[in-house]
Order: structure tokens, then C-alpha cells, then sequence
């Protein structure tokens, strides 16, 4: 067993005016590093634990504690700041800026945690490269296709080496390519970088190459398969 960064306990989500339960008593360990695929179908509550993970909302009951620090009773303000320093999200909408050229929205997170400049524009350069987006860099982001602005947030989200990155179909809509390198982007950065990653995704390409899978069914938690590498 490795190092445990995040753990879940009891977690569950109600909207108003729902019908039912989003999540219901959903428990799992996240270590250092692993690689997680979630699937399940539409309704499966895939979106509203990729939401409470990335710190986006709160859940109705149950615990998140991350870095051994609970942060479901957390103010919205605390909240930000520990998504600022250690998570990053690879959700739509991406939020890029629309007053910033593509590499200045890479730059931005690293900027906000105090990176060192030279070797911040070095990882910027080298994601967008790796994603086939390096000569977008100097373009402003109106205009880029769902494609583009995919690869884009992609960089931006491990331009930081965050210890945790939460995805939602990150690879949906990318040319070929493109998801095959931000698929040896992922393995890359949780192998090198210690990053965990949770990604909610159908894409069979990616979930063959988890550490893990977990299946949710109507809220709940039905599976949760440990690999050992990639799987067949």
C-alpha cells in the first residue's frame, strides 16, 4: 500500500427538488500517484463525485479528507485556496481567459503558486508541445476549437505537477493523437510526479491503463477493481 491522499467516507449528494439521491454512501482511499477510472452510465452520479472531489461543491453528508485534512467542513474561501495549491480539474467549462494567449493561460496557475518563471515557461512549452498545440501558444483562445481548447486546459492543469487532477471526458472530441498523448501525459506525471489522478471517461484506451477502476451504479459504489498496470 502506498500513501494515502485522499479518503472518502460515507459521501453522499441531494439536490433540491431531486428526485433522489445524486451520491449515496460512496468510500474509497486515493493514494499517491494512482490512476483511477471512474465510469458508470448517464445518471450514475460519475459528474457529482468528480464535482465534490475537484473541491467545486459540497456534499450532504459524509467526509472528504485530503493530505489528512478534512476539507467537506471547510469554508468556500479554504476550499479555494487547497484548490489553488494541490488540485487541479480538467472540467467543462474549461474557464480559459479570453483576455490571455494560450500560453499565458497555462502560465497562470504557476504563476498564482510563485513558480519559478524559467522553468514554468519550460513545462508550459513542453505540455503544449507534447499535446501538438505549441504553435497555438502566441494565439488568443476565441476561436480554438473543442479540440484545441481541451489541450489547452489539459496543460494547464499539470503545468503545476498538482498532487491531485480531477477530469471529466477529457479525452472526448480529441483528435486521435491528441488523446493518445494526453493519455502518456497522465501515466507520465502520476509516475514521475507522484500525481493522482480520478477520471471519469469512457474511453476504453484510458481505462485500460489505470491503476484502478470504480464503477458507479444510481449513486452507489458497485465496484472497485484494482489493476496492476495496464489491462487487457
Amino acid at each position: 500500500m502506498g500513501e494515502v491522499l485522499l479518503r472518502v467516507e460515507d459521501l453522499s449528494k441531494t439536490y433540491a427538488g431531486a428526485g433522489g439521491a445524486a451520491l449515496a454512501g460512496v468510500s474509497f482511499e486515493l493514494e499517491r500517484g494512482e490512476l483511477v477510472g471512474l465510469f458508470g452510465e448517464s445518471g450514475s452520479g460519475r459528474s457529482t463525485l468528480v464535482r465534490l472531489l475537484a473541491l467545486l461543491i459540497a456534499p450532504t453528508e459524509g467526509r472528504i479528507v485530503f493530505r489528512g485534512e478534512e476539507v467537506t467542513t471547510l469554508c468556500a474561501e479554504r476550499r479555494a485556496a487547497l484548490r489553488g495549491a494541490f488540485v487541479a480539474s480538467l472540467l467543462e467549462p474549461h474557464g480559459l481567459l479570453p483576455e490571455f494567449t494560450v500560453l499565458e493561460n497555462v502560465l497562470l496557475p504557476g504563476r498564482i503558486a510563485g513558480l519559478e518563471m524559467e522553468e514554468l515557461h519550460a513545462r508550459a512549452e513542453e505540455l503544449l508541445e507534447r499535446l501538438g498545440a505549441r504553435e497555438l501558444a502566441d494565439r488568443g483562445v476565441r476561436g480554438l476549437s473543442r479540440g484545441q481548447t481541451q489541450c489547452v486546459a489539459a496543460a494547464r492543469a499539470l503545468v503545476t505537477r498538482p498532487a491531485l487532477v480531477v477530469a471529466d471526458e477529457p479525452t472526448a472530441g480529441l483528435h486521435p493523437d491528441a488523446a493518445a498523448a494526453l493519455r502518456e501525459l497522465f501515466l507520465s506525471a502520476s509516475r514521475e510526479f507522484g500525481t493522482a489522478f480520478v477520471v471519469a471517461t469512457n474511453d476504453r484506451a484510458l481505462l485500460q491503463c489505470t491503476d484502478r477502476l470504480l464503477e458507479l451504479h444510481e449513486g452507489r459504489l458497485e465496484q472497485d477493481l484494482r489493476r496492476e498496470g495496464c489491462f487487457e
